[in-house]
């Protein structure tokens, strides 16, 4: 408390004590002028009688005869009778009468002032009257009448014969009468000093009887419900106005009420909070994380246990989860599940598919609930997602008891916690659930990609190799499929590589694995068969492909042929990529022999497949020998956050042979066989530094790097020397991981990733969601950038499970902040739809091909596609 501040009572009496003292001096001050006024008043009437008395005597006097002599006797003692007195009277004569009897002798010499005065009144012939200080002069002209002119002849009716001057000194008179009221103030002073003092000794005997019953009432206040406690009857009560207070004070009590969250709630939803923060953890067992939920909820709320019921579009049946806060009885536990199953019904998608299975566990399995159905209140709130499309509710049960604020505060946030993050976990599950499948699936027909593809192909050989067996791989391609794209469209195209993937699925064998490398190429796996077994399986495909006949839009039959190319492990090839170099020879040898056949090596043709691959292995020792050979081209990437220029550029490799570029699709699998695509690389980034600093390119660098060149640390500690040599900043090298090697020591390459993030250079995933591996380093690396594979981005306009990928990625990529690159962009409407779709960046030959210098201009017709996707 401030001692230093002032009280009430002071306020009163200092306020009583400056009001006495305003009156005292405001009504002495007008009391003595009005009764100083009043007397001048009286003296005047007093002055103007004495003067008429005088002249009637001195009418009588000279009507009886007298002399002048007994005239000035009589004038005389009257002056004399007033000697004793404050009064004074003197007479002039006039001109008239001073001719006629000679003026009366003055006592003394008469003040300039007073002459004008005197002259002033024998001019005007009116009464003057004059106060200074307390001295009142008062002069009365004294007019003839008729009965004067008797003895005045020379004067006639209303002339001025003389003046009366009558003087009064009141000095005396005020100055008693002063004192006299300075007493009278002075006994009513103290009057309403002591009953100021009074009227606060009662104001203060009631505020601290009002102070001490608000002390008492808020050191029982330890809960907002307590404030019901404070009723303004029990406080303000004495005074009319404080009883206004109160009802006030009552109000705001009730306001608090509605507003305050109790300190136990906060800690609590806090704790909350602090448990439900969707770790890796939380979504793998989130159930658990619930009966932990449950033992924080009953230290604040008494409950019988929640309910959560979640389901998505893809699912056939769902469960329910009933988590109890103890042991419930058999009628409390079909009690609560009806009452779960009316909300189901009453959900838009819950109540698409009844049927449920139902679980259910126990938090604390040494409390055993006590209640019948009565005693149970339940409350839910429930959850719908369009994308992905996800329906949920979730419920709590807690003691039929009288609601209040603070109850409705503590379930609403519980419902609102776990609604949350349960519909974030489902959604998690349901994005992760996509691109893990897509990522070993071809959206398209479902069957397993390419990355997949080479995963199992090694470790078929791996086993082929440990129980020594032979197996054969597949190579089919569709004959003329680009002109029936575009005779008849890419959906149709598109319908057309469906039923070629259910037909070669109906004549293959349950343990063949099937899978589209890429575009109309397919690959099948034979495990435990030789080149016999695999002449018969292939014949029983072409069969099957033979039978496809699709109707186009314009009602005409459309047919379909395949070039099919065989190669046999260990028969043709050693190794993996050998192998599949076999039989991608063979399916092009079976379309130059005129297409529709399928194809196997003799051994003349496996000698030159061997001896091509020799000199492309020579060629590619030349060129590490023949720097010169290597060549760094830029290929634009366009960011949809600045259409004035570009700052973005991909290195990628060329070779010049001959006087010909040379891509590197077509050297890189036999650089990688060799173990020397790590030195390409070192030797293509340092031309690629070099031009950067020579042109004052400051933009973004995206680099491919191979996984297994990552965990070299000669590799690393070249690329930070290069970086530091031509003085490009680490932060715009954006380093993209490649799936081109499988890298066995993912904690390895983790620590390496790391370190480099460390030094500033940032990363990307090329390809995603062409490989598993892919989805695996988003997990585990720091990312900046995801580079959505070309084939989801190319078909998404054509294909819905392309589109809804791609929105995945996109979103899955925004939650965790990394941004988006979409490649393979040929055209305006694929532009304008990666843009719609939240994608940050894109890269193809509608925005620029690789070249050997930089592109900085936004090319004229990308800037046409994005103005008119603006308008």
């Amino acid at each position: 408390m401030d001692f230093k501040k002032p009280s009430i009572r002071k306020i009163i009496l200092l306020g009583a004590l400056a009001s006495s003292l305003l009156i005292f001096v405001g009504s002495y001050y007008f009391s003595s002028k009005l009764f100083e006024n009043s007397i001048i008043q009286n003296n005047h009437r007093t002055a103007v009688t004495f003067s008429r008395l005088t002249f009637d005597n001195m009418y009588q006097i000279m009507s009886e005869g007298w002399t002048r002599k007994q005239l000035n006797e009589f004038l005389e003692k009257t002056q004399k009778t007033y000697e004793l007195s404050d009064i004074s009277i003197d007479i002039f004569r006039s001109q008239v009468v001073s001719k006629q009897f000679g003026a009366i002798p003055q006592k003394q010499s008469l003040s300039p002032h007073f002459k004008a005065r005197l002259d002033q009144v024998f001019l005007s012939k009116e009464s003057l009257s004059t106060t200074q200080d307390t001295v009142l002069d008062s002069w009365f002209p004294l007019k003839a009448e008729q009965k004067c002119l008797v003895c005045h002849t020379q004067a006639k009716v209303g002339d001025v014969l003389g003046v009366m001057h009558f003087r009064q000194d009141m000095s005396h008179t005020l100055s008693e009468a002063n004192q006299r009221f300075l007493l009278f103030f002075l006994f009513l002073l103290p009057l309403p000093i002591i009953v100021a003092y009074l009227i606060s000794l009662k104001l203060n005997s009631f505020l601290e009887k009002v102070i001490d019953s608000l002390r008492s009432k808020v050191e029982n206040i330890h809960k907002v419900r307590d404030l019901k406690q404070i009723q303004s009857s029990d406080i303000f009560y004495d005074f009319k106005e404080f009883e206004m207070l109160g009802v006030e004070f009552e109000k705001l009590s009730e306001k608090l009420q509605t507003v305050a969250v109790d300190r136990d709630i906060l800690e609590f939803e806090i704790k909350l909070l602090d448990k439900f923060i969707i770790t890796s953890e939380v979504v793998r067992d989130w159930k658990e994380h619930v009966n932990q939920l449950i033992i924080e909820i009953t230290k604040i709320l008494p409950i019988y246990g929640l309910f959560v019921v979640f389901r998505t579009d893809d699912e056939e049946r769902f469960g329910m989860e009933i988590f109890w806060a103890g042991k419930p009885s058999e009628e409390m536990k079909k009690h609560f599940e009806k009452i779960a199953e009316s909300q189901i019904l009453e959900h838009p998608i819950l109540k698409l598919n009844p049927q449920i299975d139902i679980h259910h566990s126990i938090s604390n399995e040494e409390v055993t609930l006590d209640g019948i159905q009565e005693d149970i209140e339940t409350q839910a709130k429930s959850l719908i997602l369009e994308k992905p499309r996800i329906g949920g509710v979730v419920g709590i049960g807690v003691q039929a008891v009288n609601q209040d604020l603070t109850r409705t505060i503590v379930i609403e946030s519980i419902l609102t916690t776990l609604i949350n993050v349960v519909g974030s976990i489902k959604a998690i599950n349901k994005y992760t659930h996509d691109l893990e499948y897509y990522a070993t699936r071809d959206p398209l027909t479902n069957l397993y990609n390419r990355r997949v593809f080479h995963e199992l192909l090694d470790y078929e050989i791996q086993r082929a190799d440990r129980n020594n067996y032979h197996f054969s791989l597949m190579m089919i391609d569709c004959d003329n499929f680009k002109l029936i794209n575009d005779r008849y469209g890419h959906a149709f195209g598109d319908q057309m590589l469906q039923a070629l993937a259910y037909k070669v699925e109906e004549a293959l064998r349950s343990e063949d694995m099937f899978s589209r490398y890429g575009g109309d190429e397919f690959c099948v796996l034979l495990p435990e068969t030789d080149i016999e077994q695999a002449h018969l399986i292939a014949q029983r495909v072409m069969d099957e492909i033979h039978q496809i006949e699709e109707i186009d839009p314009s009602g005409e039959r459309v047919h379909l042929t395949c070039s099919i190319g065989l190669a046999n492990y260990p028969e043709h090839a050693e190794n993996a990529k050998d192998l599949f170099i076999v039989s991608d020879n063979m399916m092009y040898k079976g379309k130059r022999n005129g297409k529709n056949q399928f194809c196997f090596p003799d051994e003349n043709e496996l000698a030159d497949l061997y001896r091509s691959n020799t000199e492309k292995s020579a060629f590619i020792m030349q060129s590490l020998a023949d720097e010169d050979c290597i060549e760094p081209h830029f290929q634009p990437i366009l960011s949809f956050g600045n259409h004035d220029d570009i700052q973005v550029h991909e290195l990628l490799m060329r070779i010049r042979k001959d006087d010909e570029l040379i891509s590197a699709s077509e050297f890189i699998d036999i650089a990688e066989s060799m173990g020397v695509v790590h030195q390409l690389d070192y030797l293509l980034i340092k031309k690629a530094f070099i031009k950067m600093q020579e042109q004052n390119y400051q933009g973004l660098m995206f680099i491919n790097i191979s996984p297994r060149a990552l965990i070299l640390n000669e590799f690393i500690n070249k690329v930070k020397e290069l970086a530091r040599e031509y003085e490009i900043a680490p932060n715009r090298i954006v380093l993209e991981i490649t799936e081109r090697e499988t890298v066995r020591n993912i904690s390895l390459l983790e620590k390496f990733v790391r370190e480099l993030k460390f030094e500033g250079f940032m990363f990307a995933i090329d390809d995603f969601g062409s490989g598993f591996s892919s989805f695996h380093y988003l997990k585990r690396f720091p990312i900046d950038y995801l580079k959505i594979e070309g084939e989801f981005i190319s078909n998404m306009l054509n294909d819905r499970i392309d589109f809804a990928f791609v929105e995945s990625a996109v979103t899955l990529a925004r939650s965790v902040g990394i941004e988006t690159v979409a490649e393979f962009i040929e055209s305006e409407e694929v532009l304008k739809a990666v843009k719609a779709c939240g994608i940050t960046m894109a890269q193809g030959y509608f925005i620029g091909k690789a070249e050997p210098e930089f592109l900085t201009e936004v090319p004229d017709r990308v800037q046409s596609a994005l103005a008119s996707d603006t308008l």
